[in-house]
């Protein structure tokens, strides 16, 4: 808009770091002296914001500024932490909120030093079935030969997917 106030970069890069970390663009305007309007264009990097934020120099800031976010959550989260561990809260929470409570801290705390929070794993079905019949032809070889157990022959390929072929 011709004749409109110049926006800081800082104050532009500090409205990106705030909304990744969640914040409405209302908050955002009230933290950053930004109009929403203006607030919006940036995020959506209208306009000059679409070449401003492509920048290095903004990627530095922006980097530099989540540094201080991120130390600020830190310090303002081991204060919350070390005041609801006062004793008197302690014992008016209930087993449900204790627990909550330490279920959160315990994710946050592997978050912050870079562990999982959760530990998923795949398992191919079709494997462990080619095993189970893999397994049940060969226990047929051990048993001594009679007429009556069927003789089956194996295929096995050296690369990944393995078939048991009769």
């Amino acid at each position: 808009m011709p004749g409109a106030p110049s926006i800081d970069p800082v104050k532009a890069a500090m409205a990106y770091n705030l909304a990744e970390a969640g914040f409405a663009k209302n908050e955002i305007a009230r933290r950053t002296t930004i109009s929403e309007a203006s607030v919006r264009d940036i995020l959506n990097k209208h306009g000059r914001w679409g070449v401003v934020a492509e920048k290095p120099v903004f990627a530095k800031l922006r980097a530099e500024q989540k540094l201080v976010l991120e130390a600020s959550y830190r310090t303002s989260a081991a204060k919350f932490l070390e005041r609801s561990m006062e004793e008197a809260k302690l014992e008016k929470a209930s087993t449900y909120q204790l627990v909550i409570a330490s279920s959160i801290a315990l994710d946050k705390s592997q978050l912050l030093a870079g562990e999982p929070t959760e530990i998923t794993a795949s398992v191919n079905i079709h494997a462990i079935q080619g095993l189970d019949r893999l397994a049940s032809i060969l226990s047929q070889a051990l048993m001594p030969a009679s007429n009556d157990v069927p003789h089956e022959t194996i295929e096995v390929e050296p690369q990944g997917n393995q078939e048991v072929k009769t």
